[in-house]
């Protein structure tokens, strides 16, 4: 790729096609093309596109695919749909689906395939100024708990129509409560920024980083199952056990302990999710601080949870 220029994935079967998208866009745009949505999911699972532009028909599957498929894989990266059957009811499906636009071949010429990408980068670059306010923590950075209840929710709706693999691991921030009476909340403060830059470090762009409340931190890793989320989760509380906090004078040790749960038959609900990963973790900061426990997936979680947004869900964890 092209570092400077706007990154474009074009999802066409049509091989002969993909320079009439790259004459259309003009030499201000990297063009990346595949012919099949799973190439294109895995792309978008790789690394970040500006815009994505597929054609609707994809042999065996069409956009609409696409768009279901790919999930938070394509969150930030606007989807434009061209296709040669100009229908309305197409145009009302993908664009309920979440495409930013939706062009008939034939009238895909250049100066309207450039306005028309202009303007939904346009309109993206303000949805994400939008988002960032809603869904990052104003402290340390990482995505608020709703938002991340929200990708958790996404993410247990993927595996329960495509089995798709994924880990939820809790972290608790320790001895936060004593640094917050010893040396002050912005010393706390300076604790909670400090961890949550390090959770960030070596993880992909598709795993999540969300503060639930107070010293507890969530991780989604999606496509990953609990052998793979284990060496993640050592590595970073190992990476975390050699750096420090610097508050004043005062170093601060950044340790935290963890647990792991992988998404499972087993589990319906959101609240039964974060029930068993929270409980992995106290069960850790109890038996061995500073380490990581993992759910037996044979474990039923309760069906009588609250239900996510009430106050005292995590404290029924500690019931």
């Amino acid at each position: 790729m092209q570092e400077g220029k706007t990154k474009v994935l074009v999802v066409e079967d049509n091989a002969t096609e993909v320079p009439l998208y790259e004459r259309c866009l003009g030499a201000e745009y990297d063009v990346t093309a595949v012919h099949e949505v799973d190439k294109a999911i895995a792309l978008l699972r790789e690394r970040r596109f500006d815009l994505c532009i597929a054609d609707y028909v994809l042999q065996t599957q069409n956009a609409e695919v696409l768009l279901k498929k790919a999930g938070s894989y394509l969150y930030g990266t606007p989807v434009i749909v061209v296709t040669g059957i100009d229908t309305p009811e197409i145009d009302a499906r993908v664009m309920s689906l979440g495409a930013a636009d939706y062009i008939p071949k034939n009238e895909m010429l250049p100066p309207l395939v450039q306005r028309c990408a202009r303007h939904v980068l346009v309109r993206e670059q303000a949805n994400k100024a939008l988002r960032k306010r809603i869904r990052e923590d104003s402290l340390t950075g990482a995505s608020t708990r709703s938002y991340f209840i929200d990708y958790i929710t996404l993410e247990l709706s993927r595996y329960k129509r495509h089995g798709s693999v994924a880990c939820l691991v809790m972290l608790d921030v320790h001895e936060l409560e004593q640094v917050n009476r010893t040396y002050g909340l912005l010393a706390g403060d300076e604790l909670l920024k400090r961890v949550a830059a390090m959770l960030k470090v070596g993880l992909r762009t598709l795993d999540i980083v969300g503060r639930i409340a107070g010293g507890k931190f969530g991780i989604l890793m999606p496509e990953t199952d609990i052998v793979g989320a284990e060496v993640v989760v050592n590595r970073i509380i190992k990476r975390l056990a050699g750096h420090y906090a610097h508050w004043q004078k005062v170093e601060i040790p950044l340790t935290v302990t963890a647990g792991v749960s992988q998404v499972s038959s087993r589990i319906s609900e959101v609240e039964q999710w974060l029930y068993l990963a929270e409980k992995a973790m106290r069960e850790a900061t109890e038996n061995n601080p500073g380490a990581a426990s993992y759910v037996d997936p044979r474990i039923v979680p309760p069906n009588d949870l609250p239900v996510i947004g009430e106050p005292h869900l995590f404290a029924a964890v500690a019931n």
